[in-house]
């Protein structure tokens, strides 16, 4: 590879997580050798298959999800390579976003690389590359060392996806933590098979998760390089919905990898009772490709924030993309201007958390209409049977909800996992789970109970509910 190129892939069984999560790579070179590379991800509003968006919630194997493209070089000196670029073309909805938001991965890789390359000229390569080396030894040594400080034992914790869109559920992801000497295992033996919808989390998404969780409670201070990956051992049995196989469907990973992240929090717990959550919202994503007019298709797509639950010495995070997908809201305003669409409520649900000594924090309430066109509508969430779960007697926070219509003749209560067409003047309302809490509601503060009286953040019939000593 020279300067100026550089290497895509997007397919889940190549290393990148699901379709629409395109990577791109680009070397940095000095003195004709390349000494790294610079990186970047963006998920891309559409990568082809059967619906907008690529990741139904109803898909059933991965060539529904989308063009699936192992690593190639699909930049030469800055320049895109014209077979790959026609191939790319022919394959989704909307190419010119498409290249256009690559070109932007790929302005993004040079600022990195030029930094890189500057740091090499003015510190000599020798010296970057030993920093680098040593910078992972160093969070590798740092970190078994504080697994050696600890002492030998094994957390075991458990969460479940309610369905993978097709009936088949619910799904266990089930996973133990343990520490002997210096060393660290995550083991998810014993988790459900891989199901028939797309809920699967292939194993570079299902260790993405797990080392967010290792590094958020062992070593938040350390730096994020491989260090942290060759000091825990990740086992992960192939064919289960942590580590599925080619060629089933996994576009909707991120509903699992959730479960994975709450489950793993509750065994690291063990460790650490001081640094965890209660049971937090889930993944909540939704796309809309409007009926075609003058020939352009427009597509709607929107992941929706939740709740952060329970702290072990504080209240959950009211309204806010937790964990690991870490997305911020968009701005109506911005919404209303590009796409045929009014919003008609974004606001938190009150009522929604779950009570405790500590509560979980408040979902959201965010519904619009459609102005006039209609389309296609997906949905991919869960945890709309039951909500995010409270710990050591915290109360669960409430479920989502996804309604069509809300408080007319018409509504209906949506699946969690669906398709769905709307017509001209339809509204569309999801309210996301709020996070379960920690501890006895009978131990909460009563100044923090009436605080979240007096900011409607809950009701008098709340109380009622959940902190009868106050009443």
């Amino acid at each position: 590879m020279a300067a100026g190129d550089a290497v895509l892939v997007n397919d889940p069984y190549s290393g990148a997580q699901h379709t629409p999560d395109i990577l791109l790579f680009s070397p940095v070179v000095v003195d004709d050798d390349v000494v790294g590379y610079v990186g970047s991800v963006a998920h891309h509003i559409d990568v082809g298959g059967r619906v907008a968006g690529s990741v139904a919630g109803d898909n059933r194997n991965i060539f529904q999800e989308g063009l699936r493209i192992p690593p190639v070089i699909a930049y030469r000196n800055g320049v895109i390579d014209e077979t790959f670029a026609s191939i790319l073309a022919a394959n989704v909805r909307l190419p010119d976003v498409t290249f256009g938001d690559l070109q932007a991965q790929l302005s993004a890789n040079m600022v990195g690389v030029s930094r890189v390359h500057g740091i090499a000229q003015e510190h000599g390569t020798r010296n970057v590359l030993t920093a680098m080396d040593r910078s992972i030894e160093s969070t590798e040594t740092e970190f078994r060392k504080r697994m050696a400080d600890l002492p030998d034992a094994c957390g075991t914790g458990e969460d479940f996806v309610e369905d993978d869109g097709l009936g088949n559920g619910p799904l266990t992801v089930k996973v133990s933590v343990e520490i002997t000497g210096d060393e660290l295992v995550v083991d998810f033996t014993g988790s459900s098979a891989q199901t028939d919808g797309p809920i699967n989390s292939v194993l570079s998404a299902t260790t993405a998760s797990a080392l967010y969780v290792i590094r958020s409670v062992f070593g938040p201070d350390l730096p994020a390089n491989d260090g942290l990956n060759s000091a825990v051992r990740i086992v992960a049995p192939s064919g289960n919905i942590v580590n599925p196989t080619s060629p089933t469907a996994c576009g909707g990973r991120m509903q699992t990898c959730y479960r994975v992240v709450d489950a793993l929090l509750r065994a690291c717990a063990t460790f650490t009772p001081h640094r965890y959550t209660a049971g937090s919202c889930g993944n909540m994503t939704m796309s809309l490709q409007f009926d075609r007019r003058a020939g352009h298709a427009p597509i709607f797509f929107e992941v929706m924030p939740g709740a952060l639950g329970a702290r072990p010495e504080d209240d959950g995070i009211d309204g806010t993309d937790v964990h690991i997908s870490n997305c911020m809201n968009a701005p109506i305003e911005a919404l209303e201007a590009e796409f045929p669409i009014e919003f008609t409520c974004f606001e938190f649900r009150p009522d929604s958390c779950g009570a405790g000594r500590f509560r979980g924090g408040l979902g959201l309430r965010r519904g619009f209409r459609l102005r006039d066109l209609g389309g296609e509508l997906m949905i991919r969430g869960d945890q709309v049977i039951s909500g995010p779960s409270g710990v050591d007697d915290g109360a669960d926070g409430q479920p989502c909800r996804f309604v069509l219509n809300p408080g007319t003749e018409h509504e209906r209560v949506l699946p969690s996992k669906t398709l769905v067409s709307l017509e001209a003047g339809d509204e569309f309302l999801r309210e996301t789970a709020g996070g379960g809490g920690i501890g006895n509601g009978c131990d909460r503060d009563p100044a923090l109970v009436t605080r979240d009286l007096d900011d409607e953040r809950i009701s008098k019939k709340y109380i009622h509910a959940h902190y009868p000593q106050l009443t």
